[in-house]
């Protein structure tokens, strides 16, 4: 699967792009993404219409050779026009013809055969126009390189008039003007198809003697030519198909009626879709199967049964199309796994006998799909060879086979489609040096997928659908928008369609349907275990009156992997391995060293896993919840278990020193085995992978080439300050999560520390600052290894000075009471309430008493964590609401009391260990 990208977008030109237009957020960050930064470029392609047309004579030679046929008109010049057999060749082939006769001109057309004459321009078609009579020939979708033929018709006394759209090469026929976009215009029309470029031509010849309703029904055909002939749909091609498609709907063309009645969409809202995939294939069908001619005579029918029957017609060699390519795409697909050179070498090239010529492209183009590779397909008739190829985005075709041309009969096309004729004896060397040409393409070759943003289901809407919608008209170089959609539940998942090879579910939060086409394998995705990431597109379902978002999916993704977790590919392993633990209906237990190591990776995992399939074990849980996380761990229900290390200690004393099975378990962070765990023990990463790190004091830096560590709410604001006075994004490794009283159902992905921050900076990242300091050195490795680190040594600045690190140390002994604390706040009970009594009091009213009996300076906060251990010690229970807090006093049931059996205890102890040994080596580092 390629790499999924979302380039970061400037705030201030999202604002300025809001404020300017009235658009949503969301909007703005997708035009920006898509290169339309300026305000008024952004204007000009959400609502550009036909007043917004560049004027015509923009186009080199367009006025040359309105000129010209203006001229033949008026000396009643025979002209003929000379098309294409594809949609845009008869699109354009029809518009022209159809303004020359209402000019009065003398006008016929002429389609080349596909099969008996091929693509352009020919020698034969020359001089059989000739012996008619013709005075004026006028090309539509080819001639640009028709040298030799061009040259041809002017000794027969013919003149052209050349109207193209395709690459010109180096020398230019010799006619009497040469049309084509490529030669020199404004931007806006730089990509017109051949129908686009004929359009423009009707424009300027008509717009003093044909009315402008006529010239714009001509809009129609030139907006089916342009997303059938699949070229960019920006600049003016945005215009010509928006407004070809919303006159389409109110069609008086008898061709078209019949055409959109026979497809069954007749009154429909139409988009680009319905060009593409309903109309232009059954158009090009009579090119393909029979005669172009066929498809011209529908849409300049004027009776309306001749319609009807001839839309009939073209509807059924569309189907037959589909059968004969259907067998072309089999026998190819079959040459190609049997040679697994074809799938090394960047191309696909696959030759056969007497293959349609009409169905070849069809079925490169289903190939393309397959192998999401290039692909020629040569047809062989006797020893001449006819091919067409279809190539993915980062592969120039036309500039491939140019480089190959020497190899070549002729070859014509442009980026993404060509067409081709060769002898058998060029084959073999044609075939070396386009996998050349492929290989070179595929060193340069970017394989990331752009997106367009990212979501959370709970944020869609279908006025966020509805306002993406004024990017239509969809196709070529403005596709639909791909949304990365964020940890989603997939429910009810479900295989439709005849043969079961389409996908449906439901995904949570926001209850929407997911669709997606020829995805059958996703049903035996762990959805019951993970949460996903998907990519895919919005859209509206309108369901019996009621309308909804859909989602129309192309990739489903386990959350876990490695575009969420970073580089990390030995945590992604130990992910996978855990999730078939639980699809084999077993549990896995990950053990950490303290209580903040789980609740990062407690943070890091939350968004990656369904709720139930995940359970976090320590000390700092209520009584009631650790019971029962300990029942669903000790009977092996199938589920990720997140155990600190205390708490792994004490559910083994707790189990009277029974060992869990060490297969279950992976230690986080840890080199000295769990208590009751041995042989069979899995760690990560392994002791002897765990980074180098350094400290050295501030220094100027580089603030954004810096990964910043922070743990507290100041240096949070702090940052997000200077993030809002500036452009660039920040790399930031958030662990302010509150400790203790955290709570313990929040959203996933509400706090993931080191998550969403670094996974989309692209910058390369050169240092860690550390703006607080960590509270253990299992902190400082894991900011290590989310820089890549790995086992290299890796520099820490600290920002952070003695008297935080002092406070950092305090701050652990106010969470965390001591013994002694523990054992005045229980001298103190035991003084004011005997067994069974209930003491309610101001919190901070107990803790001045407290203080006061003890002689000593006691905070709220001791006061409160060591209830907590007493609690555990069964010596009382508390509870507190708001900063009124009851205590009920109980009685010891052992004489002998041991803090141990505080699991909440426990994991103080640890905590301040950790820090005692990074504070040392703090110290060390810096000699403080």
């Amino acid at each position: 699967m390629n790499n999924w990208k979302i380039e970061p977008v400037d705030p201030k030109t999202v604002r300025q792009m809001q404020d300017s237009l009235h658009i949503s957020e969301l909007l703005a960050s997708v035009l920006i993404r898509r290169g339309i930064v300026d305000p008024e470029q952004a204007r000009y392609f959400l609502h550009a219409d036909r007043k917004d047309m560049q004027p015509p004579e923009q186009i080199r030679d367009l006025t040359a050779a309105v000129n010209r046929l203006v001229e033949a008109i008026a000396k009643g010049q025979k002209i003929m026009v000379y098309g294409d057999y594809d949609v845009d060749g008869v699109c354009g082939t029809v518009i022209l013809l159809e303004c020359l006769r209402a000019l009065g001109a003398k006008a016929e057309y002429y389609i080349p055969d596909r099969f008996a004459e091929g693509y352009g321009l020919n020698y034969a078609a020359i001089e059989q126009l000739a012996k008619q009579g013709v005075q004026l020939l006028v090309t539509v979708d080819c001639g640009i390189n028709s040298i030799g033929e061009v040259a041809r018709a002017n000794e027969l006394g013919m003149e052209v008039i050349i109207t193209d759209h395709h690459t010109p090469e180096s020398f230019l026929p010799k006619a009497a003007a040469i049309v084509n976009p490529r030669l020199g215009t404004l931007d806006h029309c730089k990509d017109l198809c051949g129908a686009g470029v004929v359009f423009k031509l009707v424009q300027k010849l008509g717009h003093q003697n044909i009315p402008v309703a006529r010239i714009d029904e001509w809009l129609e055909l030139a907006a089916l030519a342009t997303v059938a002939d699949i070229v960019p749909l920006r600049g003016e091609n945005r215009i010509l198909v928006k407004e070809g498609l919303a006159s389409m709907k109110r069609t008086q063309r008898l061709g078209l009626k019949a055409l959109l009645q026979d497809s069954k969409i007749i009154g429909q809202d139409l988009h680009a879709y319905h060009l593409g995939f309903i109309l232009a294939p059954r158009i090009n069908a009579a090119g393909r199967l029979k005669s172009a001619a066929l498809a011209v005579d529908l849409l300049m029918s004027q009776e309306e049964s001749h319609a009807v029957s001839l839309a009939r017609e073209l509807s059924f060699l569309n189907e037959e199309r589909k059968r004969i390519e259907q067998t072309v795409v089999e026998e190819a697909a079959a040459s190609i796994e049997n040679s697994e050179e074809n799938l090394e070498q960047g191309i696909i090239m696959v030759d056969g006998e007497s293959w349609h010529p009409g169905v070849i492209g069809i079925a490169a183009s289903r190939l393309v799909d397959k192998y999401r590779l290039p692909v020629v397909l040569v047809s062989w008739q006797g020893d001449l060879g006819r091919g067409s190829a279809r190539s993915i985005p980062g592969f120039n075709l036309y500039e491939a086979l140019y480089a190959c041309r020497n190899h070549l009969e002729q070859f014509g096309g442009h980026a993404m489609a060509a067409g081709l004729a060769l002898n058998r004896t060029q084959m073999e060397s044609f075939r070396k040096q386009l996998q050349g040409q492929a290989i070179i393409a595929q060193t340069a070759a970017d394989s990331t997928t752009y997106l367009d943003g990212e979501l959370f289901s709970h944020q869609l809407s279908t006025d966020i659908v509805l306002e993406l919608e004024h990017l239509q008209p969809f196709g070529e170089g403005n596709p639909v928008p791909q949304f990365l959609i964020h940890h989603d539940i997939i429910e009810r998942p479900v295989l439709m369609g005849a043969n079961r090879n389409h996908f449906k579910a439901v995904v949570q939060p926001g209850n929407m349907t997911m669709i997606s086409f020829r995805r059958a394998e996703w049903i035996d995705y762990p959805l019951g275990e993970c949460r996903f990431n998907l990519l895919g597109n919005l859209e509206i379902n309108s369901f019996r009156g009621q309308t909804s978002v859909q989602i129309r999916a192309t990739h489903l993704q386990p959350a876990y992997k490695k575009h969420i977790v970073g580089k990390d590919a030995h945590l992604e392993s130990i992910l996978h391995w855990a999730i078939e633990r639980l699809r084999q209906g077993q549990p896995a237990v990950f053990t950490f060293p303290t209580y903040r190591i789980l609740r990062y990776y407690q943070e890091l995992f939350s968004p990656m896993l369904q709720p139930d399939r995940l359970y976090s074990l320590h000390g700092h849980l209520a009584s009631e919840q650790q019971t029962i996380a300990n029942a669903a761990l000790k009977t092996g229900r199938p589920a990720i278990y997140l155990v600190t290390e205390p708490y792994w200690h004490y559910l083994y004393k707790l189990n009277n020193n029974q060992s869990i099975n060490p297969s279950w378990v992976v230690n986080f962070w840890s080199s000295i085995s769990s208590s009751g765990c041995t042989d069979g023990e899995n760690y990560y990463p392994s002791p002897d992978n765990y980074p180098q790190i350094r400290l050295m004091p501030s220094t100027d830096h580089s603030t954004f080439s810096a990964l910043f560590y922070i743990n507290s709410d100041e240096s949070k604001n702090k940052l997000a300050q200077q993030r809002s006075s500036s452009a660039e994004a920040m790399a930031v490794s958030d662990w302010s999560f509150r400790l203790p009283g955290y709570e313990e159902d929040q959203a996933p992905g509400k706090n993931q520390p080191g998550l969403t921050p670094i996974k989309s900076y692209e910058k390369e990242v050169n240092q860690v600052v550390l703006l607080d300091s960590p509270y253990s050195e299992y902190e400082a490795f894991i900011i290590a290894r989310q820089l890549g680190s790995g086992s290299d040594s890796c520099l820490l600045i600290a920002e952070f000075d003695l008297a935080q690190l002092i406070t950092r140390g305090d701050n652990l002994r106010q969470i965390y009471p001591d013994r002694s604390i523990v054992a005045k706040m229980a001298t103190w009970l035991g003084q004011r309430a005997a067994n069974g009594e209930i003491i309610s009091a101001e919190l901070d009213d107990l803790a001045t008493g407290v203080s006061m009996s003890a002689d000593s300076s006691i905070s709220t906060l001791q006061v409160t964590n060591a209830l907590r251990i007493m609690s555990d010690l069964g010596l009382c229970r508390y509870r507190k609401k708001g900063s009124i807090i009851e205590i009920k006093a109980l009685g010891p049931s052992t004489t002998t009391l041991d803090l141990a059996d505080s699991a909440f205890y426990r994991e103080g102890q640890a905590e301040k260990r950790a820090f005692a040994s990074w504070q040392s080596w703090v110290k060390e580092q810096l000699a403080w």
